[in-house]
């Protein structure tokens, strides 16, 4: 999309009231990085998983959409051997009983969560590298 028509349709102005609704630091940075879609199938695509995760949210009285900690600046100095302060073991800790929460025949919702930034030829090949990393940890 030309920049003109993003600024006329004020694009800029609504991704920044997203990402003020993100219940996370790593969501709001998902939805800074958002862009416009080219195509009129990958807009048909986003907008079924947004009405799938809708739909998901309503049939759930207990939905996993609530705020935490990024973990991921911790994790890094801890795979080098750093020394965590306690706030950081703290998160961690809260991270790894979010999901421990999760109780045997509950449905856990796994998601890309993020654009794919071109790095896949179409929705179907990242779907199946992520079918591929859901099975792996199962």
């Amino acid at each position: 999309m030309q920049e003109r028509t993003l600024r006329v349709l004020e694009f800029t102005k609504i991704r920044n009231t997203l990402r003020t609704l993100a219940v996370s630091e790593m969501g709001s940075e998902v939805c800074g990085a958002l862009v416009p879609l080219d195509t009129l199938d990958e807009a048909r695509a986003a907008q079924e998983e947004t009405e799938e995760a809708l739909a998901l949210m309503t049939v759930l009285p207990h939905h996993p959409l609530t705020e935490y900690t990024d973990v991921r600046p911790s994790l890094s100095l801890a795979r080098i051997g750093a020394t965590l302060s306690p706030r950081a073991l703290l998160d961690i800790a809260g991270c790894m009983r979010a999901a421990r929460a999760a109780r045997e025949g509950d449905i856990v919702l796994l998601s890309p969560a993020s654009t794919s930034f071109d790095r896949f030829r179409n929705f179907e090949e990242r779907g199946e590298l992520f079918r591929a990393i859901v099975e792996e940890l199962a």
